[in-house]
């Protein structure tokens, strides 16, 4: 699925040549408003979390209404569309509540979506410390193989840079 236009700067109108190239936006509103409702969250100030995730939905939505508004008790029900079981999930370095995690849960999905192939992704699995597992199907033999990063992983440590090690700073284990 294609997420981005190329646009096209003619360099030789008559050749038909010239200089393909993407415009990319570093801050976005949608970036902003999904960590408010996270920090939100973070404070237990719920209904303005919520507020937050209604506004977001109500733009990213085809075919949204006002009748799909979600309320913190069809976020905190455990049978609902949003319900959330597993503790293990998340582990940041700070505390996060019992309460916290379903409305975590369901932010940290809509990022995960809506800023699809954008690495952004990358920060909400350093910050809450979440297990990668990608999955590689082998089409013609019909054999699935399976790369985890789990949570304790070296690798996800950012290397020191050999600028930096080359004043005797010792280099990430890897």
């Amino acid at each position: 699925m294609i997420k981005y236009n190329e646009y096209f700067r003619f360099t030789n109108q008559a050749a038909g040549i010239g200089l393909p190239f993407v415009t990319w936006m570093l801050l976005t509103t949608d970036e902003a408003l999904l960590n408010r409702a996270e920090a939100y969250v973070m404070l237990q100030d719920y209904e303005n979390a919520v507020a937050d995730i209604n506004l977001m939905f109500s733009t990213k939505t085809a075919g949204y209404d006002n009748s799909s508004i979600i309320t913190p008790s069809d976020i905190n029900d455990p049978n609902g569309p949003f319900a959330f079981t597993d503790s293990n999930l998340y582990t940041p370095f700070y505390t996060l509540s019992a309460n916290d995690l379903p409305y975590i849960n369901l932010i940290l999905t809509m990022r995960k979506s809506i800023f699809y192939n954008e690495g952004l992704r990358w920060f909400d699995i350093k910050r809450h410390n979440i297990e990668v597992i990608h999955r590689n199907a082998n089409v013609n033999g019909g054999t699935t193989s399976t790369f985890t990063l789990t949570k304790d992983d070296n690798r996800r440590a950012v290397q020191i840079p050999s600028d930096a090690q080359a004043f005797n700073i010792a280099p990430n284990p890897r």
